[in-house]
């Protein structure tokens, strides 16, 4: 872990950590051990004090944590496909033939635009609309 390898090069110890953290030495022994989360992100508070104690560059920590954030996530959730491909083809499947290309046009020529007001106004499921897509 960079904070306890950062600790020896400087020749600290983790109640030195914890004293410039103004945190217990136990939550220090957690983090490092992994038995606690860490902080955060956006805890700068924390963060600062440490990159500052630790003589790294301005926001290193909060970077790391971000990054160990992210990966926990994807190994807990695994890879989330986007649900857009998914969305648009039931969209498309609930439309009737005669508007299915002219909403699947407007679909991939303006894919930032929000699409689902652009189906909305195509394929409302409301009575005044009840010709143009099916339910």
């Amino acid at each position: 872990m960079m904070i306890r390898s950062r600790l020896a090069e400087l020749g600290l110890e983790q109640r030195d950590l914890a004293r410039a953290r103004r945190v217990t030495e136990s939550y220090v022994s957690q983090l490092l051990t992994r038995k606690k989360a860490p902080p955060r992100p956006d805890r700068t508070d924390i963060y600062d004090r440490m990159d500052r104690f630790l003589k790294l560059p301005d926001g290193e920590l909060a970077r790391v944590a971000e990054a160990h954030l992210k990966d926990e996530l994807k190994r807990r959730l695994g890879e989330i496909a986007p649900l857009f491909p998914e969305l648009r083809a039931l969209i498309l499947e609930k439309c009737v033939p005669a508007q299915v290309e002219q909403v699947r046009a407007s679909s991939s020529s303006k894919p930032s635009e929000t699409w689902s007001g652009s189906w909305r106004r195509r394929c409302s499921t409301s009575q005044a609309s009840a010709a143009t897509c099916s339910t």
